[in-house]
């Protein structure tokens, strides 16, 4: 009888600050959901912000592969040596690359691939 009692209680100790805070009273209880509340905000935003740049970063990095692996090179090794920096380095070596090759390459011939 007691193990079920025990559980029952903590969660009542748990739950019962909360619930005052939900519907606070006093005009200092309302004055802290306030700026609570506009804290947890600011941190969602800045939470889903990070999310957004990670899954841009993740895009960007697989099309730097796509096209590290269809440009044409002088030679092989210089496109397996750019496809390992592009893949093991993640977004940061598709940036080097963006702006080594891909940029060089855009100002050449409008960003064709010489096929």
């Amino acid at each position: 009888m007691k193990t079920k009692i025990l559980p029952a209680l903590i969660i009542v100790a748990l739950i019962a600050p909360i619930s005052t805070l939900a519907a606070p009273e006093d005009a200092a209880g309302v004055a802290f959901m306030g700026i609570f509340g506009g804290f947890m905000m600011i941190w969602q935003m800045i939470f889903f912000g990070i999310m957004a740049l990670n899954v841009a970063g993740f895009v960007f990095w697989i099309f730097m592969i796509v096209d590290v692996a269809k440009h044409q090179f002088k030679d092989e090794t210089e496109r397996l040596t750019w496809i390992l920096v592009v893949v093991l380095a993640g977004w940061i070596g598709a940036i080097i690359y963006y702006f080594t090759i891909k940029a060089k390459d855009k100002k050449i011939n409008g960003g064709t691939h010489t096929d």
